[in-house]
């Protein structure tokens, strides 16, 4: 189920690209070349297709994706910006496909390769479990996982409050079930033991104005769903954070991990624990 604009998916594909930890993407690019032409790769959440423009370049081989996407108007807005502009050694299909639904078949027979980019903190615990039991022996490629870390400058007294509303808001139901939200990483790592994980944070200065503008929104607008009574004391840390915006004052971080299995190759876990002591508290 699609809950994102292309507008939205647009503003953020440079960001997620300079987040990707490429140690991972190495040792994926690594695992193809060895693995052999061509590779199926089958991309669950596709959106616009951001997972293939940014990938296809780094494998060394030829490539035949599946881009499963529910959205008609994501669909037509990735089939225009890849006709433009074709990714090299890559071919490609979309599915009209409802993940929620539709898993099982999607991974009949399991691909090469299964992807997917900021998907696994909107799904359930047993969706999660679903499609571990159906890769077979697929590789499994999940990057931009959102693990909970938020740090905000200049600081409000508000963000520990708003942010842990946003959480509370991240775990329902996306149409998949009671979402995982910040647990995902943890669940996968317990589901998958040994599956390789790097950081791949959002680091977010006054270049990404407008993608700081629709985290702000964001936040502001779950925390007064999850907290009504709260609404007014939440428009102003908006119109606070806001204003540090305008005046290019605004930073953030947000914290995601990236995670990566190879079955004909398993790896030990790759955890970049940098600046781990600067993360919102709570």
């Amino acid at each position: 189920m699609s809950v994102f604009a292309a507008s939205w998916l647009a503003r953020r594909e440079a960001v997620d690209a300079a987040a990707c930890a490429e140690a991972l993407v190495c040792r994926l690019a690594r695992w193809a070349a060895g693995r052999g032409a061509p590779l199926r790769i089958l991309d669950l959440g596709a959106g616009t297709g951001a997972l293939l423009r940014h990938l296809a370049p780094r494998l060394p081989v030829f490539q035949l994706w599946e881009l499963v996407e529910c959205d008609p108007r994501l669909r037509a807005a990735g089939s225009r910006r890849l006709r433009a502009r074709p990714p090299p050694r890559a071919q490609w299909r979309w599915i009209a496909a409802d993940l929620a639904q539709a898993l099982e078949s999607l991974l009949d027979p399991p691909p090469d390769l299964v992807t997917a980019s900021a998907l696994l903190d909107l799904v359930s615990d047993a969706w999660l479990r679903r499609l571990l039991a159906r890769l077979g022996g697929a590789a499994f490629y999940a990057r931009l996982t959102c693990d909970g870390r938020i740090a905000l400058a200049p600081a409000h007294p508000l963000d520990a409050a708003v942010l842990r509303l946003f959480r509370a808001h991240q775990r329902r139901d996306k149409g998949f079930g009671p979402a995982l939200g910040a647990a995902a990483p943890q669940r996968l790592e317990r589901l998958l033991p040994g599956i390789a994980r790097a950081r791949s944070d959002w680091r977010l200065g006054p270049g990404a104005r407008a993608l700081q503008a629709g985290l702000v929104a964001g936040w502001a607008e779950a925390a007064s769903l999850e907290a009504p009574a709260r609404a007014a004391a939440i428009a102003a840390w908006r119109r606070f954070r806001l204003e540090a915006l305008a005046r290019g004052a605004s930073r953030m971080r947000i914290g995601h991990r990236d995670h990566l299995r190879l079955p004909d190759a398993p790896a030990p876990p790759l955890d970049r624990g940098r600046d781990r002591a600067h993360h919102e508290p709570g």
